[in-house]
């Protein structure tokens, strides 16, 4: 057993395989006779083992290397099946075990290994389950009761909050290959397991079929897969478990690319509200380039009147209660009523603008009549799509 810190200002009592979480990257070739020798600290107070999914035979060879505190055992097996494995503990209570740490990944490469690579990352995700809060500082105990309601108070990449933040962000450049070696611990939790920014070139085991052009891959607790890619421009890339409520409990990590810019795969660039780029315009320029644009307004003070009595009554994108607020907003259409309909879109779009707010669009079924359903922010005019501020 040895202390650990789960999060800053926390320490935890984690069980371990050569003291760190996740255990060993261990790497071997098919047909490698793999020889294991399991020796559990004198001052350990239960029995410990070792389960290689990618051994054949009872208990993927736990059955062999029951050791008690003090003693030592060893066995051999032969790598038969290429793959990426998990390896965990296999004596009870062996959720205890595997949510205190003890977990790790074997490779198993075929004859001639794998594809060369710029850089090679080993990633475990895991839980813990403490007796307090998360965020909570002090020395945690683990929590019995918690683990078999599954109710875990730490989710983790390679053991606590900020291992691939801010202890070890992963580092590559633009055009590097990169590949994880990515496993779930669990014990209870499946992973969505996804890089923002970034598509997987390959997804897969060593022989499997390999796929092209995934974003997430589902990787279930006690299961592995190999993620590939190359970044295309620089900057943070964030891995997550696409069940995103889990980063709020420490479940991030960074990849971290340098390197030039590459303007023909991603670049910045600014709109105003009709969708016009206008990178250095003022915003008075904006303003009127919108109405310009949209060419349906007679004057550019009905807007401005109309948007004096109806923005102090709502806010942008909101329902607009009944009473007072629905008046104004009927008062307000009336100013433009022509014979081809009104202008729902210049008054969401200057509303936006003047209220130096971002704006999105959503483009509406095309309908005869007035407006209707405000409620549900559904405005419906005659021979026009409406823009709608979301």
């Amino acid at each position: 057993m040895s202390k650990g810190r789960p999060a800053e200002g926390t320490t935890f009592g984690y069980w371990t395989f050569t003291g760190n979480v996740p255990g060993p990257f261990i790497r071997v070739r098919v047909g490698d006779t793999v020889d294991i020798h399991l020796k559990n600290s004198a001052a350990s107070a239960m029995i410990h083992s070792v389960d290689f999914h990618a051994a054949t035979g009872p208990g993927g060879g736990a059955a062999a290397l029951q050791v008690d505190p003090g003693g030592e055992k060893s066995m051999t097996w032969k790598a038969l099946v290429p793959g990426l494995y998990v390896f965990d503990r296999a004596t009870p209570m062996v959720a205890e075990h595997i949510a205190n740490g003890m977990y790790g990944l074997i490779l198993v490469e075929p004859e001639g290994g794998l594809p060369p690579v710029d850089h090679e990352f080993y990633v475990k995700q895991g839980e813990i389950y403490s007796d307090i809060a998360f965020g909570q500082h002090g020395s945690a105990e683990f929590s019995v009761d918690k683990l078999l309601n599954e109710r875990p108070e730490y989710f983790v990449f390679n053991g606590s909050v900020g291992a691939l933040t801010k202890l070890h962000p992963l580092e590559a450049k633009v055009g590097d290959t990169v590949r994880i070696f990515f496993g779930v611990g669990g014990p209870n939790y499946t992973s969505s397991f996804h890089v923002i920014g970034e598509i997987f070139d390959n997804l897969g085991g060593v022989t499997t079929a390999r796929f092209e052009g995934i974003q997430t891959v589902t990787v279930p607790a006690g299961g592995a897969a190999i993620t590939e890619f190359e970044p295309d421009v620089p900057g943070n890339y964030t891995l997550d478990d696409h069940a995103l409520a889990r980063m709020e409990r420490g479940l991030l990590g960074v990849l971290h690319v340098e390197g030039p810019t590459n303007p023909g795969r991603l670049q910045r660039r600014d709109y105003v509200g009709n969708g016009a780029l206008r990178p250095q315009a003022s915003q008075q320029k904006q303003r009127k380039s919108t109405t310009s644009a949209i060419g349906f307004l007679r004057s550019d003070r009905y807007a401005q009147a109309g948007f004096a009595s109806f923005a102090n009554r709502s806010r942008i994108g909101g329902p607009c209660a009944a009473g007072a607020r629905a008046r104004s907003l009927r008062k307000f259409i009336g100013l433009f009523s022509q014979p081809n309909g009104f202008l729902a879109e210049t008054f969401f779009q200057r509303l936006c603008l003047m209220k130096r707010r971002p704006f999105g669009m959503a483009l509406l079924p095309v309908r005869v009549g007035g407006v209707r359903n405000w409620r549900s922010r559904h405005h419906i005019c005659r021979d026009r799509s409406v823009a709608v501020a979301v």
